[in-house]
């Protein structure tokens, strides 16, 4: 239950601490809200943490104080800044964060702002965060979207900044390996880990699992294990294998499935064991991978599949990835075109036969020359309709072997243009990284990521 908004908008106007002057409200929850501030002195705006109402409770007063002290201890460009931490006249504790200018992932998501690689190079940057933290001896215990922010840095450059570090567990090393100080179950449900939901200690795998479910909720449009009632959410995630990523997302690539895929494990041991290990794993898969290839997969779809002309299933629905029917248009025009169209063609052809037969006879060339001359203008557009449909673009399933093929794709991508349907080929030159004659590992580099839309 959040808290009623008469008790969230009595504090604007007020300052804390005599020097964070609030400003306007960016946020409220069940125990407390987040306000846009200035300091007074320094007139620098931030965003200030204010617990109230059941946040001042002394527990919830510790979370605070877990999460200014685990923040700053990382100092990691991909975490947020915390500045300052402290308690009000009336004993309220707050916190002082940078303020960013951007969106939450969980917001991105429900608007299908992002493209699969962007999705991928997002949870590659949560996970180098991650790796900081947990050498630092840190486990943040609660990876999910609404803590995961999208920003730009100081050049403009698309960056990650994870957030709420309030679950965050110091370990120490023992002869058993790491464990958790007290050994709470913390966490948010449907990311949640079997050894969370289990209430047993955590380690850095706990987290790779909740980037596991971040990635797959990202590209399969929900997590692996959702359900309303709670005992049955753990009992899932305690006894059921995650439906694998490529049942459900066949246009997922394999090199990044089999990650993902690998991540939700239900035995630790089984995992990726570090977070830089699974971030590395991303990164040589991602590079696999064409441009051509990764527009073709749609994003945050809950949509049916939809198959194309027999060729492999494709989802719809997602306004930022090629649309399947354009996709599969040049195909059509060649082998079924409709009867009016067809008839058109048929005209067209035979008065450019008649006409060159006669422009031969006119010009009294030899026969065998002057036949063959109309022949070429004749075939002309289906034979670029035929290079069309056998480019990468025109495959709604993209293959997966080996790095060797990419420069196979891009040639063919580069010849794109010159056959319909011209759109489709203007929009994948916006979408491209680096040029299409660059190497494929070049061409399909996870960092830096475009923008966030």
């Amino acid at each position: 239950m959040l808290i009623p908004d008469d008790e969230v908008n009595a504090r604007l106007g007020s300052t804390i601490a005599g020097k964070y002057e609030l400003l306007r409200v960016l946020g409220v929850g069940g125990m407390g809200a987040v306000y846009e501030a200035r300091h007074r002195f320094t007139e620098r705006h931030v965003a200030l943490k204010l617990m109230i109402g059941k946040g001042r409770d002394p527990r919830n007063s510790a979370r605070l104080l877990v999460e200014a002290r685990a923040a700053s201890a990382i100092g990691h460009p991909a975490i947020v800044d915390v500045l300052d931490a402290g308690q009000t006249e009336d004993g309220s504790p707050y916190l002082v964060l940078e303020l960013l200018a951007g969106t939450d992932l969980q917001m991105a998501l429900e608007e299908r702002r992002l493209t699969a690689m962007e999705m991928v190079a997002i949870t590659v940057q949560v996970l180098e965060a991650l790796h900081a933290a947990h050498e630092r001896g840190i486990i943040h215990r609660d990876v999910k979207p609404e803590n995961v922010f999208l920003t730009t840095n100081d050049r403009g450059e698309p960056r990650v900044k994870l957030l709420d570090f309030g679950l965050a567990k110091e370990l120490t090393a023992g002869p058993d390996g790491w464990k958790t100080m007290d050994g709470t179950a913390l966490g948010t449900p449907d990311y949640m880990s079997p050894e969370q939901a289990r209430g047993a200690q955590v380690d850095a795998r706990t987290d790779v699992w909740s980037v596991g479910v971040l990635l797959y909720h990202g590209l399969c449009g929900h997590p692996p294990f959702s359900e309303e009632n709670y005992n049955r959410l753990l009992s899932r995630i305690l006894t059921e294998d995650a439906p694998h990523l490529s049942r459900l997302r066949p246009d997922v690539p394999a090199a990044i499935a089999s990650v993902v895929m690998r991540a939700l494990r239900r035995e630790r041991a089984e995992r990726w064991q570090t977070a830089a290990e699974m971030a590395r794993a991303l990164r040589e898969g991602g590079a696999r991978i064409s441009a051509a290839d990764w527009e073709l997969v749609t994003i945050s779809s809950t949509t049916p599949t939809v198959s194309l002309s027999g060729a492999a299933p494709v989802f719809a629905g997602a306004g930022t990835i090629v649309d399947p029917p354009v996709v599969a248009a040049p195909a059509v025009t060649v082998a079924a075109a409709t009867p009016r169209r067809g008839r058109a063609l048929v005209l067209i052809a035979a008065f450019v036969l008649v006409m060159g037969v006669l422009l031969a006879l006119l010009a009294a060339l030899p026969a065998r020359e002057s036949r063959r001359a109309p022949a070429p203008s004749a075939r002309r557009t289906p034979r670029a309709a035929v290079r069309e449909s056998s480019s990468p673009r025109s495959q709604p399933q993209a293959v997966f072997e080996a790095e060797a093929a990419a420069p196979a794709a891009a040639a063919a991508a580069a010849d794109a243009p010159e056959a319909e349907p011209r759109p489709l080929a203007r929009r994948k030159v916006r979408r491209r990284h680096s040029p299409p004659s660059a190497p494929a590992t070049e061409r399909s580099r996870l960092d830096p990521i475009r923008s966030w839309r």
